[in-house]
């Protein structure tokens, strides 16, 4: 299954970000656009959208308990996007900042889908949906390079000199 969705991600197009969940291959290329690959049994299923302005630089997806997915992209162009793999993306931008997204990260926590995004500048931004907590901002130092998000809510961030582990509060 695996290898077929991967042999189709990089069928249609340079892929400049990749990540996966169960029965899902999600893939950005150079030109903005983001793939869902689906697997359906014996075929994959297609759902692609053109989301940003130049190269998507990362993607991220949660599965919900009800057995869906939303699938945030970031770009070159300073754009977070959402979407569920089965609807049309929102209209706006969940993020947007006058630099490129380095790095994202979400994971389904307690109180909601928490997100984490790394900017070009050296920012980290932390939300988590459905919760009285405001934005949280952190700026590690170095240009942040990944990101992961566990599903306490811990923050691992990634530079070229260190892993930091933030835990928000």
């Amino acid at each position: 299954m695996w290898e077929h969705l991967v042999e189709e991600a990089v069928r249609r197009g340079r892929v400049t970000a990749l990540t996966c969940a169960s029965k899902l291959l999600i893939s950005g290329d150079l030109e903005g656009t983001v793939q869902v690959l689906k697997w359906n049994g014996d075929e994959a299923e297609l759902t692609s959208t053109a989301l940003h302005d130049g190269a998507v630089t990362d993607v991220a997806v949660v599965e919900l308990a009800e057995g869906g997915a939303l699938v945030y992209s970031g770009g070159q162009d300073g754009r977070v996007r959402l979407w569920a793999a089965d609807r049309e993306p929102l209209a706006t931008a969940v993020a947007e900042r006058e630099c490129a997204v380095t790095a994202l990260a979400a994971s389904l926590t307690e109180a909601g889908v928490a997100l984490a995004i790394g900017w070009a500048d050296g920012l980290v931004e932390y939300s988590v949906t459905g919760s009285d907590t405001s934005v949280r901002y952190f700026r590690p130092g170095p240009p942040v390079r990944a990101l992961s998000v566990l599903r306490g809510g811990v923050v691992l961030i990634g530079t070229d000199e260190s892993l930091i582990c933030v835990e928000p509060s």
